[in-house]
């Protein structure tokens, strides 16, 4: 796939800025093209997310996979196993990490990885502010969905 920068990013979210509708157009392409990604998230692990903490992680999926999509044209649909295998692999690293705080775990996710701009949007969405709190637990299962959502991107777009 091809490297989408912040500057994608920033783009897909003013289009939703203007556009509720849009964003909520988008949200159904990806649910859609990448059926295995929302059978992921029904999986009893997501249960522990807040209502706010699901939405983030829906919102930024959306952003993703459609930032993804505007830069690389259609991307075949990745197959449940594969995307399971996928997040496996990642919750994996983040259980072998070590690191004083979460942003130090996320380090060797960073590691000679192509797509680093979508990433640091993923670690920058997590951050709690006045809008929405994200707990620790919250923090992982959204960071690894989303990492998850990418590689699988990265994966058919190669195709």
């Amino acid at each position: 796939m091809q490297i989408i920068t912040e500057d994608h990013i920033e783009a897909v979210i003013d289009t939703y800025y203007e556009s509720e509708k849009k964003f909520y157009s988008d949200r159904e392409k990806l649910i859609a093209d990448q059926s295995a990604f929302s059978a992921l998230l029904t999986d009893e692990g997501y249960e522990l997310l807040s209502d706010d903490e699901y939405e983030l992680l829906w919102f930024m999926a959306t952003v993703i996979h459609t930032a993804a999509v505007t830069v690389q044209g259609d991307i075949a649909a990745c197959e449940q196993e594969l995307m399971e295998e996928m997040e496996e692999n990642n919750w994996l690293k983040m259980e072998d990490t070590s690191g004083s705080n979460f942003h130090d775990r996320l380090n060797v996710f960073f590691e000679e990885y192509a797509q680093e701009d979508l990433l640091a949007f993923v670690e920058d969405s997590l951050e709690s502010d006045e809008d929405i709190q994200v707990s620790p637990a919250g923090r992982e299962l959204i960071f690894v969905a989303c990492k998850t959502l990418i590689d699988a991107l990265e994966e058919k777009a190669a195709v």
